[in-house]
C-alpha cells in the first residue's frame, strides 16, 4: 500500500486565495482578491477548488478558526464559575444618606466579565432649588448594570458535578418485577370483586 503523497505547498496568491475563501465563501471574490485575473477569476476559482491541496489548506483554516472560536469543556465551566461566584456585593455601595451607587472601579476582571449590560447615562438634574427660588443644575452620571442569572449557573455546575439530576434512578433488586405484577394482579381482582357485589 503506497501512503498519500503530502499536499503541495501553496504560492502566496493560493494562500491569499484559501484565506479570503475561508472569510467570505464566496470563490470568485477570493480569487480576484488574491490577485488572478478579473476576467478569468471565476474559472481560476473553480480550479483551485479542484487541487487537494487548496482542500486540505481550507480544512485546516476552518479547523483553526473553529478551535478559535469555540469554548472547551474547561473555558465553558470557567465562564459558568465566573457567573456562580459573582456578587453584586462588591460593586454596590451605600452613601451615609442610604443612597446605593454602583462602584465600578474596584471589579475585577471576572467580575466585569460576568455582568451581561453596563449602561452610562450622563444628564443635567434641575430638580433642587435655591434659597432665592433659582433651579440648581449639576450634572450627573447614571451607572446601571445587569447581574447574570447566577441560580442558573450555580444549576449548570451543580448537573455537571453530579449534584443535581434532572431524573430520577431507581433501583431495585431482585423480584421488584414480580412483586409489582402480583400488587397490580390483586388490585384488578379488589375492583373486579367490588363490581361483582355491586
Amino acid at each position: 500500500m503506497t501512503e498519500a503523497a503530502p499536499p503541495k505547498p501553496l504560492t502566496p496568491k493560493m494562500e491569499s486565495f484559501c484565506q479570503g475563501y475561508a472569510r467570505h465563501g464566496n470563490a470568485t471574490r477570493a480569487a480576484k482578491e488574491a490577485g488572478y485575473a478579473e476576467k478569468s477569476a471565476h474559472s481560476q476559482a473553480h480550479d483551485l477548488l479542484k487541487k487537494p491541496e487548496i482542500s486540505a489548506r481550507l480544512n485546516l483554516i476552518r479547523a483553526e478558526r473553529w478551535k478559535a472560536l469555540h469554548m472547551s469543556d474547561d473555558e465553558l465551566l470557567a465562564e459558568a464559575a465566573k457567573i456562580g461566584r459573582f456578587s453584586m456585593a462588591r460593586l454596590l455601595h451605600v452613601t451615609p444618606d442610604g443612597d446605593p451607587y454602583l462602584d465600578l472601579s474596584k471589579a475585577t476582571d471576572d467580575d466585569l466579565a460576568a455582568l451581561t449590560e453596563v449602561s452610562i447615562e450622563d444628564f443635567t438634574d434641575g430638580r433642587e432649588v435655591d434659597d432665592e427660588g433659582n433651579t440648581i443644575k449639576r450634572d450627573v452620571r447614571r451607572v446601571k448594570a445587569k447581574a447574570p442569572n447566577k441560580l442558573q449557573a450555580i444549576s449548570l455546575l451543580m448537573k455537571h458535578r453530579g449534584l443535581l439530576t434532572d431524573k430520577l434512578e431507581v433501583t431495585a433488586g431482585e423480584g421488584f418485577a414480580d412483586a409489582m405484577e402480583a400488587a397490580l394482579r390483586r388490585s384488578r381482582q379488589g375492583r373486579k370483586a367490588d363490581a361483582d357485589e355491586g
